[in-house]
């Protein structure tokens, strides 16, 4: 009987080990930084927060609002860039940590169509994303993506993969594939980005201008060191707001091993 018991246990305990295993190597991307937009520019994850822009320009910082994707298990509110056509709207980051396969994923609407608006610029890795009218356009350190679709007034997923060493990338709309580039060339791995050169909202070359300011939302912006697979992107979009892995993986794994450590224990009893 003793036997039975300890091959069970045996059992239970692999179980457990492939289990984990196997979600682990599925999981290739780990969540760096996350900005749920709640009334401010906090990293729930990290620590780089963000900060408004465009001192000494004619500026209006952006607001906050209501407004969230359907079936949305984040947050409720989204951060709302002004277009007054006066005064230019936008924040940065204080660093933004630079992987050579990395991800990014970012719920956005458009209120309005527009030619060459900027959802965000990052200059060290020369890292686009551009409204023209009614599509998107990624560019990447030589490489481009162009005619991303998206309709304006909905809310939309992007979501962004690279692999700098293997030079290429890949744009996801709504969970679906959406473009792809190769020829991307590696700036120089594991360099960071300041706050400088990164900015959302408006292109820093025209700061003081509203040429090329966007018009719009964003809801949840994720970044990843690594690659997320396309199944990953199918979960993120299925539940907006949710990260990979979800914090639903983390309770089962430390569920298995509770399972497992109390078996353990009545065998030892």
């Amino acid at each position: 009987m003793k036997i039975k018991k300890t091959t069970a246990l045996t059992q239970l305990a692999l179980c457990s080990l492939v289990s984990i295993a196997a979600w682990s190597s599925a999981s290739a991307a780990t969540l760096t930084n996350h900005y749920t937009f709640d009334n401010n520019l906090n990293d729930s994850v990290g620590s780089l927060n963000g900060a408004l822009g465009g001192a000494g320009n004619p500026y209006v910082a952006p607001g906050y609002v209501a407004d969230a994707p359907v079936g949305a298990v984040g947050g409720t509110t989204s951060i709302d860039f002004s277009d007054d056509g006066t005064n230019i709207s936008g924040f940065g980051l204080p660093l933004m940590p630079v992987s050579d396969a990395g991800s990014m994923s970012l719920w956005m609407s458009a209120d309005q169509v527009q030619s060459g608006a900027y959802l965000f610029r990052f200059d060290e890795l020369n890292m686009n994303l551009v409204q023209y009218d009614n599509v998107l356009q990624l560019t990447l350190n030589g490489g481009a993506i162009n005619n991303i679709p998206f309709t304006v007034g909905d809310w939309s997923m992007v979501t962004m993969t690279w692999d700098l060493q293997a030079g290429d990338a890949e744009v996801y709309v709504n969970g679906v594939a959406a473009g792809s580039t190769t020829g991307i060339a590696d700036p120089d791995a594991g360099q960071t980005v300041t706050g400088n050169n990164s900015h959302f909202g408006v292109n820093h070359e025209t700061w003081g201008g509203v040429a090329q300011q966007f018009d719009g939302q964003f809801y949840d912006m994720q970044f990843y060191d690594g690659q997320l697979t396309a199944g990953e992107v199918t979960t993120l979009f299925n539940s907006p707001g949710a990260t990979i892995p979800e914090p639903s993986a983390y309770a089962l794994i430390g569920g298995v091993f509770a399972l497992t450590g109390v078996m353990l224990r009545r065998r030892r009893a």
